[in-house]
């Protein structure tokens, strides 16, 4: 078996062959893809899988996307021809973190990220991990003791009072306290946070992609607010 590991939109992939002979520049289609066969990742035999981990593969991936990230993003051409949205990441949770010095919040975000794909289960639960999180953040900036029950709805409770919200930010917040419970219930129901019966459904990526980005998004908000209402202090000494 002959080929090569990659990652693309759908995330990461084998293209295989099995015999040297196909894979040989002589051998290959106009696309230089054609003569390969693709497998995604939740096709991937256990074989491979194992394959894959004793001989580092996942990592010596990781560490050629992460240089070919940094040569993109030191190129100004390349960075300026790549369409609005992706030339600012959103929700911008790492940037607004790095202001606040909240490093586990931009933990657990990367880590929400990384299993989108890999581990959609795993991506629901950490969707509200990372608010707790940053909700903990939020209560500790203020000096103020978690719940005893710090369950996602306590927390967030606990910090929309800390934040001092005004009317208008209520009323968002109604919206936002409604997707809290959706995030937390698909945690109940659709992760493996309180375990997992013979009947249960598996989340698609789909449904963890649209978690944790909507965690980011309540995550970046609080986070804003924080620190207004600390500008906000600061300017009334």
């Amino acid at each position: 078996m002959y080929g090569y590991l990659g990652i693309g939109p759908h995330g990461f992939y084998l293209a295989t062959r099995k015999e040297w002979e196909d894979i040989t520049e002589q051998s290959l289609g106009p696309d230089g893809e054609e003569l390969y066969s693709i497998v995604v990742l939740e096709n991937w035999p256990v074989e491979w899988l194992r394959l894959i981990v004793e001989r580092n593969l996942m990592k010596q991936l990781a560490e050629c996307l992460l240089v070919a990230i940094r040569k993109q993003h030191s190129d100004p051409t390349k960075k300026a021809a790549l369409p609005p949205d992706m030339q600012q990441p959103s929700p911008p949770v790492v940037a607004v973190a790095t202001q606040l010095k909240f490093p586990k919040v931009i933990e657990v975000w990367r880590d929400a990220q990384q299993e989108i794909i890999t581990n959609p289960t795993g991506a629901l639960r950490t969707a509200c991990v990372l608010l707790e999180t940053v909700c903990k953040h939020v209560l500790h900036k203020g000096g103020v003791p978690s719940p005893s029950n710090p369950t996602l709805p306590n927390l967030y409770k606990a910090a929309e009072k800390e934040l001092k919200m005004d009317a208008d930010e209520r009323t968002l917040a109604t919206g936002l306290r409604a997707a809290i419970d959706g995030i937390a219930h698909s945690r109940s129901h659709l992760s493996n946070a309180h375990g997992a019966g013979p009947s249960d459904l598996a989340p698609s990526a789909s449904h963890a992609e649209l978690a944790v980005t909507a965690a980011g998004a309540l995550a970046v908000h609080f986070m804003r607010l924080l620190t207004e209402r600390a500008q906000s202090t600061n300017s009334g000494q």
